[in-house]
């Protein structure tokens, strides 16, 4: 693992090592002028030898991320399991100010990599709300996770939550195709930009960019259609969906049609109704929501679809939807 040391890390370390298998192994690298080899891969059943390597850690000097990186790959490389899950966890303020910091040093050092098999998952610390998104790019291209942990509960969210996703993606280079039926449309519009797009104009609608897709995770997009008045029979859309497995790299295809059943809003699952509260949310910021359309919609429709809350995300959606009220008043 490639760790940059923090005093607000502390209480991240054993919330992962107790979703561990005690065969698991745990290696420690630091980065600042140098990197530093902190602990050698290390059996997970001997808790107390790993938590005294992380006590014995102290931020001082520059930022090297780069070296870190590098160092951390070699150890897994040379420590993997084969047909194991193997990866790398950057912890960092992403202040890399030391040894080739741009994002397309970095990317290369990630690149050499691809052929071993280890994701790299990278996590923001003190950043505020978000990570950075040179920081997530790189995650992504590293085959892994990425997110932001400011609280224990950020903590407990994305290293006993979602471990698997650290680990295992279940795609990558994902892209997505959809295709509307001329027939059934007459235009469009992807929620977030300016112009609806005529369908008749052929404009197939293109992800701009590939995704690596980890458990529990989903690929959202929000569209507005306008159907035609008179419409002939027939499915309203095509999605084309192009990925690879991670371990072998294999390429597949899979492609879904959409049959507009008439389903109204009030019948739809609360998942999709709470995308729609976020995607309505956004829209009522940036000034670009349909008549009627408020904050009071957004906690309405929000506060209706809250369903078990597991993490307790929707709730604080809600919250922030509050707040936004507030300051609206």
């Amino acid at each position: 693992y490639w760790r940059d040391w923090s005093s607000d890390v502390c209480s991240s370390d054993l919330l992962l090592l107790v979703r561990l298998r005690p065969d698991d192994k745990v290696g420690v690298v630091t980065f600042a002028t140098e990197p530093k080899l902190a602990l050698l891969p290390t059996p997970v059943a001997q808790t107390q030898e790993i938590l005294q390597a992380f006590e014995r850690l102290e931020a001082n000097g520059p930022t090297n991320g780069a070296a870190g990186m590098a160092l951390a790959y070699d150890l897994v490389k040379a420590h993997a399991v084969p047909g194991g899950r193997n990866g790398v966890i950057m912890c960092t303020d992403g202040d890399f100010n030391s040894g080739p910091t741009s994002e397309e040093a970095l990317g290369k050092i990630i690149d050499r990599q691809a052929d071993s098999g280890a994701t790299l998952s990278i996590y923001g610390f003190g950043r505020g709300r978000q990570i950075d998104a040179r920081l997530e790019k790189l995650a992504q291209r590293g085959g892994g996770s990425s997110g932001y942990v400011n609280t224990r509960r950020d903590a407990e969210r994305v290293l006993t939550g979602e471990i698997n996703g650290i680990f295992e993606p279940l795609a990558k280079e994902v892209t997505v195709k959809v295709v509307f039926n001329p027939e059934q449309v007459e235009g469009y519009k992807l929620l977030g930009y300016d112009e609806p797009t005529d369908v008749a104009s052929g404009k197939v609608v293109e992800a701009p960019e590939s995704h690596t897709v980890l458990p529990g995770h989903t690929l959202t997009a929000l569209y507005e259609v306008i159907p035609k008045i008179v419409a002939a029979p027939g499915d309203l859309l095509s999605v084309k969906l192009n990925y690879q497995t991670p371990r072998d790299s294999a390429p597949h295809r899979q492609e879904f049609n959409l049959h507009d059943r008439g389903t109204t809003f009030a019948e739809a699952n609360l998942d999709f109704k709470f995308a729609a509260a976020i995607g309505a949310f956004g829209l009522v910021l940036s000034d670009q929501a349909p008549e009627g359309m408020t904050l009071d919609t957004v906690a309405d429709w929000a506060g209706d679809c809250l369903g078990d809350d597991t993490g307790g995300y929707r709730s604080e959606f809600l919250a922030l939807v509050e707040q936004a009220r507030a300051i609206k008043e």
